[in-house]
């Protein structure tokens, strides 16, 4: 009996550590080559702004005021705010700001509803060449739509821009989000299109090509529809670049009851798309060779391994299995926490190099983040046996203009 379990353990240790190798290896791609950039180009192709918003009043207007500052030919894109039963003064300061509003026809249960509702009220517009989607909270660099045009010029159908926050030093919370999404910037995005394999979408400030949506319309079912749409792309092998230069700064959650409200939605969207997609992008790996199929999937087993690794974890210090026990003894565990808990922020410092960070201001978040880490094991447990839940709205109050971006 012994030696069965041992053999289980040693399985499942090759299954974890096979899990972080794939992780290292792009991390490594990420540190060591260059951000990639888009030859600027003279055509200009017509864009069209779409923007979810559900009783946004107080951000909405400082959204449009960004994006009529784009250094980009004001003919060529036009910004639609798509107005999801709104009971608020959104669609007037919208029409007011310069905006088109359209109105959600159906009900909706999740932001990929907006969407897709939108794009159906669009399609007759065959100016527009591409869609690019942004959150209501949000501001917009000037470059943007100049850097997304050489992306989609270059034969891009699908593009992430850099996520990055408008009120990073508000507290500890917003810091670590800031560390969050540039990690996922530098050790996903950049690691994975920097050799040629696709990134993901991270929820707002991507593009997708309008010929696209025409082609095969935007049917997501989850919380997490842009986790869902870059499973979709993926299977038909559609790249998705990352377009860094494309900078749009988002609004951070500040309080730790709201993080955990967003972070409870995040993981349940991506519970859903590991129970809807994960099948299917292993077959698209293990039949057709669709290395990013394989990388879509791991993300969504993210909340697997995050247990599975704890419950190793505990199963490693406490029975001590292979005579582990003579490990442990020689290494306590308070000094293995220590070793991972400095890995971690090692981590966190190269990421925010890599992108060009100051990580001297922000390094409240910097020696907090695994901290805010930690608080995903709980939810992931939750997650993982929660078959329904309500997708909550996250208010969004930070009332500043592009102009306070430095």
């Amino acid at each position: 009996m012994k030696i069965v379990g041992n053999v289980v353990f040693i399985i499942v240790a090759i299954i974890l550590a096979l899990y972080c190798i794939h992780y290292f290896v792009f991390a490594v791609f990420g540190v060591f080559h260059p951000l990639r950039r888009f030859k600027p180009t003279d055509a200009v192709h017509h864009f069209a702004a779409v923007i979810p918003a559900r009783n946004e009043e107080t951000v909405i207007g400082h959204l449009i005021e960004s994006l009529k500052k784009q250094r980009y030919p004001e003919g060529f894109y036009d910004i639609y705010v798509v107005c999801d039963h709104c009971t608020d003064h959104t669609e007037q300061i919208a029409l007011e700001a310069g905006a088109h509003v359209l109105h959600c026809e159906q009900n909706t249960h999740s932001k990929g509803d907006v969407l897709k509702d939108a794009f159906h009220q669009l399609r007759k517009n065959k100016n527009i060449e591409a869609y690019v989607i942004f959150d209501a909270d949000n501001l917009v660099h000037p470059d943007f739509l100049a850097r997304m045009n050489d992306a989609y010029n270059e034969g891009y159908h699908l593009a992430q821009g850099r996520r990055t926050g408008k009120n990073i030093r508000d507290s500890w919370i917003s810091e670590c989000y800031e560390i969050f999404y540039t990690m996922q910037n530098v050790f996903f995005n950049h690691a994975r299109f920097c050799v040629n394999r696709s990134g993901s979408l991270n929820g707002t400030a991507w593009m997708v090509a309008a010929s696209d949506i025409d082609l095969y319309d935007f049917d997501t079912y989850t919380f997490t529809e842009d986790l869902e749409y870059a499973a979709i792309a993926a299977m038909r092998r559609t790249q998705i670049a990352f377009v860094p230069e494309a900078v749009t700064y988002d609004e951070y959650p500040v309080k730790l009851r709201t993080s955990l409200t967003q972070l409870k939605r995040w993981i349940f969207g991506q519970v859903q798309c590991m129970r809807r997609y994960t099948g299917k992008l292993m077959k698209s790996f293990f039949c057709d060779r669709n290395e990013t199929s394989i990388d879509i999937a791991y993300v969504f087993l993210m909340p697997v391994y995050l247990l599975g690794a704890l419950v190793f974890g505990l199963i490693a210090w406490k029975v001590q299995p292979m005579h582990l026990d003579v490990f442990f003894r020689y290494i306590p565990m308070s000094l293995i926490i220590f070793i991972m808990y400095a890995g971690l922020v090692v981590l966190e410092f190269i990421g925010l190099w890599r992108m060009h960070e100051k990580s001297g201001s922000i390094l409240k978040g910097v020696f907090l983040f695994p901290i805010f880490f930690l608080m995903w094991f709980p939810i992931a447990f939750v997650c993982l046996f929660e078959k329904n839940s309500t997708w909550k709205p996250i208010v969004h109050d930070r009332n500043i203009g592009i102009e306070d971006i430095k």
